[in-house]
């Protein structure tokens, strides 16, 4: 939608398999319907599976707004300094996590979650991710 107001080309991929066989994917959750970012993560970067990321939104998303139908995890072509349009200022891709800073305070799991050795970021269970 904001790449069509925009008249620019949304590229992206259709998950996360596909998105690592690709240079300068990101991994983008959001909440609202796209209200606001909720994290930001070169998809290189990211090592949990699918299942597990998906969680994280679910986790990240029950924290700001509790509306699971509004939540989305997308797979975008977007470069470290590219910005990702939304609510509540948008996002950023950084070469690392990017989290709202309504957030912040879970960086410590959502970082263990996306390095693979945490299943949630409340979690201090290691592995199986």
């Amino acid at each position: 939608m904001m790449a069509d107001a925009a008249k620019a080309e949304y590229r992206h991929c259709k998950n996360l398999s596909e998105a690592g066989r690709l240079d300068d994917t990101a991994a983008v959750m959001e909440g609202d319907y796209g209200g606001q970012i909720y994290f930001t993560c070169p998809v290189r970067h990211i090592h949990c599976n699918a299942e597990t990321l998906a969680q994280l939104l679910t986790d990240l998303d029950a924290l700001a707004w509790n509306d699971p139908q509004g939540a989305g995890l997308f797979f975008e072509v977007a470069a470290p300094g590219s910005s990702i349009a939304g609510g509540m200022g948008g996002g950023a891709v950084c070469d690392g996590v990017w989290l709202h800073p309504e957030l912040e305070l879970h960086r410590a799991g959502v970082e263990g979650v996306v390095a693979g050795t945490l299943t949630a970021i409340n979690s201090n269970a290691i592995g199986n991710a």
